[in-house]
């Protein structure tokens, strides 16, 4: 499999926690959405084995631009009208579970619309159909500390 950064959004309001998944993400974003509540971007190695990763929630646009900072396959499920538009308009690796679906399932845990969860296999094969591109990842310089 080729290199592959995987950025899944991920709901935090305290009544859907615990969240799956994040344990094993390589880094966190985490920004405002509405109501007084944040919402997480998990970025994941395609190295990396995760069995469940959840509630998965739909796209913002600060979101986005940090996802194609990364040439990331990005999961959601659905996005604001102006998110949408800036993944077709910057050509960022999109997984919308509304054209994705068999990437994603229903858990009986929570209800709709919190109980959209994935899986890094299921990415991963995602990956392979979406990007057709060869990335290159080792040109990311960060600060020793």
């Amino acid at each position: 499999m080729r290199p592959a950064v995987f950025a899944v959004m991920i709901e935090n309001p305290v009544d859907v926690r615990p969240q799956s998944g994040i344990d094993k993400a390589f880094m966190v974003y985490e920004a405002p959405v509405e109501g007084n509540i944040t919402r997480w971007m998990v970025l994941f190695g395609a190295d990396v084995d995760v069995e469940e990763i959840g509630p998965v929630r739909s796209a913002r646009p600060y979101y986005v631009d940090w996802a194609l900072g990364w040439d990331a396959l990005y999961a959601h499920v659905g996005g604001s009208p102006e998110a949408l538009e800036l993944i077709r308009e910057r050509g960022v690796y999109d997984l919308d579970e509304f054209f994705w679906g068999s990437t994603f399932w229903r858990s009986r845990r929570a209800l709709a619309p919190h109980n959209v969860f994935t899986e890094s296999l299921r990415i991963a094969e995602a990956w392979e159909e979406i990007v057709t591109d060869e990335i290159e990842y080792d040109n990311r310089l960060f600060k020793e500390d």
